[in-house]
């Protein structure tokens, strides 16, 4: 509440993603929601200016580390967030964009449809009704929901805020080109916490192709042992991983979006020059091949210490 304040005060956009709010919305208790960061969403235009306002406060930009703003202004146009961190205080992950790639949320105008939540006497601000499930059901999709706490959080938003309402909320959802993810939100839901659907809906949903080969991966997913970005990049699971965020995109921008997603690294290209595009291309494909080998066995060996740690719990 008190970043959003200093927001406020230099006349900055901001919103508070999941976190504190989503817990007074999803359980009635912020209490129960563990974070170590904030999620702080402002726009494109105001990024710079919010990037100078936590430099102010304290914080330092760390990652992507040693950013002049040029630099910084390259990065925010290839990607959506960056992690500020201060001695004592939350980490913030600042966002100027909900989601990577140009067709996700695509027509989700966040700040003209937000909503206020009571939190430790005051009030934040969090994302409207119309956006909340559609985001909540996006990122973690786009992860697989591999981190269960993620999937619980939409189970406990619906619970306390749809009632029933789930047809609305999916052609809600199909206007933002985000349906599917909402449909295998809902799907895995109702498999894990016995959400309570309409049996017509529920048929509808099931039979789908394209939710059924969501919902497996998401399964696969949350039966790895580790989680969120955790997962190992060579790795069956995020092949799979790949082919879900595929599946969930409308049209062929999309899908050229999630492949340049896991093919730039967007600091480095961000330190390049304008105009250095095929240099860079060149470099990592040259790069890629080289490392390879070591990666698949690095990732092996994090695979097989995971499933031991997991074996000795």
């Amino acid at each position: 509440m008190q970043l959003q304040t200093q927001f406020d005060l230099a006349g900055l956009p901001a919103i508070i993603l999941k976190g504190a709010p989503l817990g007074a919305l999803a359980y009635g208790d912020v209490s129960i929601k563990e974070q170590w960061d904030i999620d702080l969403l402002t726009t494109p235009e105001a990024v710079l200016a919010a990037r100078r306002l936590l430099l102010d406060l304290g914080y330092t930009l760390h990652e992507p580390a040693g950013l002049d703003e040029a630099q910084f202004l390259n990065f925010t146009r290839l990607t959506k967030e960056a992690l500020f961190v201060r001695p004592g205080a939350q980490a913030v992950e600042l966002h100027w964009r909900l989601m990577d790639g140009e067709e996700s949320l695509n027509g989700a105008v966040p700040f003209a449809d937000c909503r206020t939540v009571p939190l430790a006497g005051g009030q934040v601000r969090t994302l409207g009704d119309r956006l909340q499930l559609p985001y909540l059901a996006c990122h973690g999709q786009g992860h697989g929901w591999s981190r269960l706490k993620w999937i619980a959080d939409v189970n406990g938003y619906l619970v306390r805020h749809t009632d029933g309402r789930f047809d609305e909320m999916i052609e809600d959802a199909r206007s933002l080109a985000a349906h599917r993810s909402v449909e295998a939100a809902i799907l895995l839901c109702h498999d894990l916490f016995s959400l309570k659907l309409d049996d017509s809906l529920l048929q509808r949903i099931r039979t789908k192709p394209a939710i059924q080969t969501l919902h497996w991966i998401n399964r696969q997913c949350i039966a790895q042992p580790a989680g969120g970005g955790d997962l190992p990049m060579y790795s069956l699971v995020t092949m799979m991983l790949i082919l879900s965020k595929l599946i969930i995109k409308p049209n062929w921008r999309g899908l050229n979006g999630v492949m340049g997603t896991y093919w730039i690294k967007p600091a480095d290209l961000a330190r390049g020059r304008q105009g250095r595009r095929l240099g860079y291309n060149l470099t990592r494909l040259m790069g890629l091949l080289v490392r390879l080998p070591y990666r698949i066995v690095r990732d092996r060996i994090k695979f097989r210490r995971a499933m031991l740690s997991v074996e000795r719990d």
